[in-house]
């Protein structure tokens, strides 16, 4: 057994064997080194007008905001309004059959009506004041 471990280490021994390092494929050029501002992705004007669009767009967005808020707003108005003006309404109605009832109600040919039918009161023969101040 002995020899077939020694057999099998020589047959896949060669696999096993680190590759070789590999010198690295680029190599340095010397040349002019770039200064910081040539390296700059977007010139300053570029980002000043870059974010001068943003804050116009902000401010558009803001002022469109306001806008729809403030409508919102007149038309919960104009709602609420219209709700108040239909609620006078139907109370000045309500008021108005309420005193016609009463003057029906307080007619006293009516009133002695219903005392004498319904219920069998008749007038006094007789009335009697009691006077109740004190003399001093």
């Amino acid at each position: 057994m002995a020899q077939a471990a020694r057999a099998y280490r020589g047959q896949y021994q060669t696999q096993w064997q680190e590759a070789p390092d590999r010198s690295p494929r680029f190599t340095v050029v010397p040349g002019k080194a770039r200064d910081a501002a040539s390296q700059q992705a977007l010139s300053p004007q570029a980002l000043f007008l870059f974010k001068m669009v943003i804050a116009m767009v902000v401010f558009v967005s803001l002022v469109a905001g306001l806008r729809v808020w403030i409508t919102t707003a007149t038309i919960q108005q104009l709602i609420d309004s219209q709700n108040i003006t239909q609620s006078i309404t139907e109370a000045r109605a309500a008021g108005m059959e309420l005193e016609v009832r009463y003057s029906v109600l307080a007619n006293p040919n009516r009133i002695q009506e219903v005392a004498s039918e319904q219920l069998g009161m008749s007038p006094a023969s007789q009335v009697a004041y009691l006077d109740a101040t004190v003399e001093e």
